[in-house]
């Protein structure tokens, strides 16, 4: 990494682009240090999308017995998140789909994390932050590199989906819009916690830790089923971005966002988490540029 910012030396080309809002330099090495990443997770998710939709003519059938032999709470609890299966769809959501939420989490969580870590851990920041690239400049770069990587993954993941739902039935049985807004809140779920990891990394600096990010989204990705499922504790969804691809009750009726749309959405959450990420970007920003790197 260090080598490649020494190849980039041009003073009058990193004068300009330090004055600029992202910095060139830094977003092409920052893609190409994280491309190996960004990819091998993208061919996991997506193989393991794969894996489990190819599994479904298989255990259509299974259902009904399974249904038969399940506990009553145990129903409860598939009823609370959408009940049983009834296209492809839905069974993606309830088989694959939670694998893909808590993967992607985890991986944004800990890009957040190492974006700003790596390099004070390689020796390689040291370098980079005596050139004349404004601390600004860096680190919203590296904030455009964590949002890139994030949406290219979920694009892999959920075009594959996309695309192998479509082999296995012939045709959309399902609502493909209520899928692509499964999709884009898939997607924003993965934005708030890499986001909000990385704004922890640009506070924390080197004490900041993997297991962090790893925590983050594990703990919220639980306290989003228990507050499901547990209706005492329900208030915990104000504190989990997962809420949002749970689900929501309405009187008698349960809204998943796979059958419901926008309308399964908890709004009050998703604003509430908004305004967290937001606030704690703008907060690490000022603090990453007033103080020194190590």
């Amino acid at each position: 990494m260090l080598k490649y910012y020494e190849q980039k030396k041009s003073k009058r080309a990193n004068a300009q682009s330090g004055k600029s809002f992202f910095n060139r330099i830094v977003f092409n090495q920052q893609y190409k240090e994280n491309f190996k990443g960004w990819l091998t997770i993208s061919i996991v998710i997506a193989a393991i999308m794969i894996l489990v939709l190819a599994l479904y003519p298989s255990v259509q059938e299974m259902y009904a017995d399974m249904l038969a032999s399940m506990s009553p709470e145990m129903i409860n609890f598939i009823n609370s998140m959408g009940g049983m299966p009834e296209n492809i769809a839905d069974y993606f959501a309830m088989e694959g789909g939670q694998t893909y939420m808590l993967v992607g989490a985890i991986y944004a969580g800990v890009l957040g994390i190492n974006l700003i870590k790596k390099e004070i851990k390689d020796g390689s920041a040291e370098f980079l932050y005596s050139q004349p690239v404004s601390k600004g400049s860096i680190f919203r770069t590296k904030m455009l590199i964590l949002i890139v990587n994030i949406f290219l993954v979920n694009l892999i993941a959920m075009g594959t989906s996309i695309v192998m739902m479509y082999i296995i039935e012939g045709a959309f049985t399902f609502s493909l819009l209520n899928f692509l807004i499964y999709a884009g809140v898939a997607l924003v779920i993965h934005l708030q916690i890499g986001l909000i990891s990385f704004a922890i990394a640009g506070i924390a600096r080197k004490n900041a830790s993997i297991g962090i990010a790893i925590g983050f989204a594990f703990f919220s990705y639980i306290l989003a089923i228990i507050s499901k499922i547990a209706t005492d504790v329900e208030f915990l969804k104000y504190f989990t971005p997962f809420t949002y691809i749970m689900g929501k009750t309405e009187g008698t009726q349960t809204l998943t966002v796979i059958k419901d749309g926008v309308s399964a959405v908890d709004a009050p959450t998703l604003l509430i988490f908004s305004a967290i990420t937001v606030v704690a970007l703008l907060y690490s920003h000022m603090h990453f540029k007033k103080n020194d790197i190590l």
